[in-house]
């Protein structure tokens, strides 16, 4: 069983109203988007796993949570998830990082 204090609790919900008012991925969190988390997505014999799948009527919007440094790493596993959905999916993509810190949320669009 994990558990988190208060204070966790509070950041994760401020983090979550952040996110959800970001122009850039706000529609990832309206509640018509059918959502998925942590999903796992079996693609050239390799397994992926999805922070944030969005379906949209004219879209996808995948986010992978980063905390941490940047690195180029994280663009290119965005960019293999947001190419791998294209292909299987034939829609539109749209895919984002989004790095969390104590002082600031950011939000990266991948190409």
């Amino acid at each position: 069983e994990i558990t988190i204090d208060d204070g966790t609790a509070q950041w994760i919900r401020e983090k979550y109203a952040e996110m959800s008012r970001h122009p850039l991925i706000a529609d990832a969190f309206l509640p018509e988007a059918k959502v998925k988390t942590e999903c796992e997505l079996l693609y050239r014999g390799r397994v992926r796993r999805l922070d944030r799948y969005a379906e949209l009527p004219d879209a996808v919007v995948l986010i992978d949570y980063k905390t941490g440094k940047r690195e180029e790493e994280h663009k290119r596993q965005v960019s293999d998830y947001a190419n791998a959905l294209r292909e299987m999916t034939g829609k539109k993509i749209r895919a984002y990082l989004v790095y969390l810190s104590e002082e600031s949320t950011e939000v990266e669009e991948v190409s």
